[in-house]
This record gives structure tokens, sequence and C-alpha cells, in this order.
């Protein structure tokens, strides 16, 4: 029996509360003595590394269930453009000639869906903006993962251009670490607003 595909955006916010759990434990460490500030910037690094991880997942998880009539919209279902019985057999034409489905930048999960669901699915409803918010995420992960080149001039341009940032918040973890409002972090604004992107689809 298909599941409501609300589920994969319950199991994602699930996940970044963790995360947002985990980074204000390390805060509360450094804040006592027990941590050194370097420390700190690590379990941000890693923390959106393991966020971006789950973000992939929730795109692999939501389009594939629909591909197999696995998962129910709660605006109307979609009808996928293949009859797929075999798992195995529908992953590889996601895949296609690729080692590995990459489901981000967006773009990329969008063209899938045009070929693959009736109208693109959900998937084709996304904003500008809720774009955005996928692209920044996955320019941060990128400039934490190589730290050097195009990484880094991308993540420059996508987060600091005309934010008159400390030294400190222009590289990746310690930009996650900087305040977005008042007793929020950027690390936990991008966690919820990609939440609220995943649920935006289901």
């Amino acid at each position: 029996m298909a599941r409501p595909a609300s589920q994969v955006a319950a199991a994602l916010a699930s996940r970044g509360g963790g995360l947002n759990r985990y980074v204000g434990r390390v805060e509360q460490q450094f804040q006592t003595g027990t941590l050194p500030k370097t420390d700190v910037h690590r379990a941000y690094a890693g923390a959106l590394g393991y966020f971006y991880l789950h973000l992939e997942s929730a795109i692999e998880d939501l389009f594939m269930g629909l591909l197999m009539n696995r998962l129910t919209l709660a605006r109307g279902q979609v009808r996928p453009l293949l009859t797929i019985r075999s798992e195995v057999v529908a992953r590889g034409i996601v895949r296609g000639e690729r080692v590995y489905v990459d489901w981000l930048p967006y773009k990329r999960t969008r063209e899938r869906a045009k070929l693959m669901l009736s109208g693109g699915g959900p998937f084709v409803r996304l904003t500008g903006a809720q774009i955005e918010t996928l692209e920044k995420v996955r320019v941060i992960r990128n400039a934490i993962a190589h730290d050097e080149g195009n990484a880094m001039n991308q993540f420059r341009k996508v987060c600091l251009t005309g934010l008159p940032l400390p030294p400190e918040q222009m590289r990746p973890a310690g930009y996650l670490r900087g305040q977005h409002a008042a007793g929020q972090t950027r690390f936990s604004f991008l966690v919820g607003q990609s939440t609220q992107v995943i649920r935006a689809l289901v």
C-alpha cells in the first residue's frame, strides 16, 4: 500500500532537528571552555555535510516513491510515464549512464521529472526562491568538501556578496555558525528552509 509522501518531509525535519540539537550541544561545550572554536567549526561543517546527504536522500526517496507508485501526494497523485515493476530497473533508468544519481543542482531533478512523471510531477512546482535555497546548501557543501578554487568562488558569490561579515564568517563553517536572526544561526535557518522546500513538494 502506498504511504503519504509527507513522511519523506517529516523524516528530513527529524534529521535536521537532530543536527540542530547536536551543534547546539557543541556550542554549549564551547561556552563552558570544554571545546576550542576549531572544533565548533568542524561540527558545523560536518553537520551541513550530513544534512546535505539527508536532503538529497529525501529528494531521491520522493522521486523514486512517485515513480514506483509507493507514495501518494496530498494534492492529487502523479502518473508515472513509465511502468516499471523492478526497483533495480527503475534505478538503472534514472541513473542512466552516470555512476550515481545526483539530485542537486535541482535542475537535474526537474529534467528527470519531466521525462518520467506526467507534467513533471510536483518537482516543477518549486519557485525560484525555493530552488535558490537548495542551491545555497549545495554551494556551501561543495565549499566545505573542496575548500579551494571554483567551489570557494561560488560560495563567495552565492553567500557573501553584499554582506559585511567579519573574517571568521567568510569561510563556510563560520558562515553557518553566524547569526541569521536573533537566536538563530544560518545553519538552523537553512535546515528549516530546506525542509520547507521538501514539504512544498509533498
